[in-house]
């Protein structure tokens, strides 16, 4: 997950709007389907493919909750993307508390992207295979962390992962 902010035009007044890249099978790691039409799949995560998710919020407030959103494009940041899908109310992401995003787009590393080393921008939301414990998965994470260390020591030296159940990432340690 990438944070970003998009401007939104042509549709009414220009809005900065919150939102993330997100990668295609994030919602149904997450078990979250769309209230409208689809999240996204395998093919929508290519550079290029220019699609977007909106949440509830932005749904009712700048599309009137009209379901013919579903197939409509927006300008977003001056690039065309096509509407697939509209979120459920209640629809937010793990990492960010105070942060309420109003749509999401494929990641989509374009292949320059991609092979940059140095950028450690990432969230990441995985599942733990059953019967792996959070300690087993830490010492997966270090490991794999040494191994980056060892064999990218301008970028990785000093870098880390940290493995913290989802429930606690959402409402910390109560």
């Amino acid at each position: 997950m990438v944070e970003r902010s998009f401007n939104l035009t042509g549709v009414g007044e220009p809005e900065r709007l919150d939102g993330r890249r997100v990668s295609a099978n994030l919602f149904d790691l997450l078990g979250v389907p769309a209230l409208l039409g689809r999240t996204f799949v395998p093919d929508d995560d290519r550079p290029g493919t220019h699609v977007v998710l909106l949440s509830y919020s932005l749904w009712q407030r700048r599309f009137g909750s009209d379901p013919a959103v579903i197939g409509r494009a927006l300008s977003l940041n001056g690039e065309s993307y096509t509407v697939i899908g509209v979120m459920a109310r209640l629809a937010q992401l793990p990492g960010f508390a105070n942060r309420k995003d109003q749509l999401w787009v494929p990641v989509a590393f374009p292949q320059e992207e991609a092979a940059q080393r140095g950028n450690h921008f990432l969230g990441v939301v995985a599942r733990l295979k059953p019967g792996i414990t959070q300690k087993q998965a830490e010492a997966e994470m270090e490991t794999i962390a040494a191994r980056l260390a060892q064999q990218y020591p301008d970028y990785n030296t000093r870098i880390g992962a940290v493995v913290v159940p989802l429930h606690e990432q959402l409402v910390g340690g109560h």
